[in-house]
């Protein structure tokens, strides 16, 4: 152990600077594996919701699931009109829901 009023070495103040960034390297890697585990959570989460609702609407019948995907369509704030296919989708339902 150093003295208080001994002064260190340039080894020890290498090695002190060496253990600091290794610190920092693994709370950082800490930090992404929790918010990778967060966010695969949240995804599981909605993929068993949007499972369920397909379910539920399934025994309600064919209307109703038009309007429930259209409802998934928007309730995911996701720009369905800049992806084609998500377009395409939309623009299928909205037909099919004039038809009803």
């Amino acid at each position: 152990m150093i003295d208080a009023n001994e002064e260190k070495t340039p080894e020890q103040t290498m090695q002190e600077k060496h253990m600091e960034v290794k610190i920092e390297d693994l709370e950082n890697e800490i930090k992404d594996v929790k918010s990778n585990s967060k966010m695969k959570t949240l995804i599981l989460n909605r993929m068993n919701l949007s499972g369920a609702l397909k379910n539920n609407m399934e025994k309600v019948g064919t209307e109703s699931s038009v309007l429930t995907d259209d409802g998934l369509i928007l309730g995911s704030k996701i720009n369905w009109a800049e992806d084609s296919a998500l377009r395409e989708i939309v623009l299928q339902l909205e037909k099919n829901l004039t038809t009803i």
